[in-house]
């Protein structure tokens, strides 16, 4: 059974690389991937005696198309040169979550929306991952308001996955915030994954505000060159799952899946994901990456 999709708190997820690997462990997964956004800081920071399963180094990177947010997932890839990436960009991660905020809370006084207000807050910003760390912070702050509910909508502030892509990454929402602006193009990402010595996979199309998905695959497919497409996901349908695994199949693009992983931040999603990915899955390309 496999999971190559988790997160650690080196991006937004509640646990660290070594108690993910004894989860891991404890599953009894046969291949696992600690897929952090926008960095493979994990790796630098793991016990190699943990897990006696295959760890396959992987990230998630997010980037942009046609205004769209998506994020690409990359397999095999050398954590030296994702990480020093990274790095090149976090000072202006750190200003873009200080703008985030301000541009936020002009839409909350324009709009009447709920919030507390603390003078502090922005220098309160962590350097590692801090856009999530603000995203998140914002969102928690607007749950404490019922009344916000009714201003911005049940189902954005249901879940912090969905105040992200229902929310500020909605041009619909009136929390659209044109946050695709900040990320590179889908074009430098897969080069970045591919000069990294990895392959790229799509990751969970169906999590995408776009009106028909397999058109918007359709163009990205043609955009670029993926390797593969992300067939398995916690939050697909059993229809997706075969819509997906039937459109990798005819363009002969590889497979890959997992639970996207993230503990306390996305709860009711297991690690191992429930439909219990089986191996074959990846057979035809994992010995294409170094393990």
């Amino acid at each position: 059974m496999i999971d190559l999709h988790s997160h650690s708190v080196f991006s937004d997820g509640e646990f660290t690389p070594n108690e993910l690997l004894k989860k891991a462990e404890q599953l009894k997964l046969d291949y696992f991937s600690i897929t952090d956004h926008n960095n493979c800081f994990a790796y630098e920071d793991i016990e190699n005696t943990i897990f006696s399963g295959k760890l396959i180094k992987g990230v998630e990177l997010v980037t942009s198309f046609e205004k769209h947010i998506i994020e690409v997932l990359g397999y095999g890839v050398e954590i030296q040169k994702i990480n020093e990436w990274s790095k090149q960009n976090a000072k202006k991660e750190l200003e873009y979550a200080k703008s985030i905020y301000d541009i936020l809370f002009m839409i909350f006084e324009k709009e009447g929306i709920f919030y507390t207000k603390q003078n502090n807050v922005k220098d309160k910003i962590p350097s590692q991952d801090p856009t999530g760390w603000i995203k998140q912070y914002i969102y928690e702050d607007l749950l404490k308001y019922d009344k916000n509910q009714e201003i911005i909508g049940k189902e954005i502030l249901s879940t912090y996955s969905a105040f992200n892509k229902k929310g500020l990454n909605n041009p619909n929402s009136i929390l659209f915030i044109h946050e695709y602006t900040r990320f590179p193009t889908l074009q430098e990402v897969v080069e970045l994954i591919h000069n990294s010595n990895g392959l790229c996979f799509l990751a969970h199309l169906y999590q995408y505000n776009a009106n028909n998905h397999i058109e918007f695959l359709n163009k990205i497919v043609k955009g670029v060159k993926l390797d593969g497409i992300e067939t398995y996901h916690s939050s697909f349908s059993r229809e997706q799952i075969e819509e997906i695994n039937e459109y990798a199949d005819k363009l002969n693009l590889y497979k890959c899946g997992g639970s996207d992983y993230h503990g306390k931040l996305k709860p009711g999603i297991n690690l191992g994901l429930d439909l219990q990915i089986s191996n074959e899955l990846i057979k035809p390309w994992i010995s294409k990456i170094k393990i």
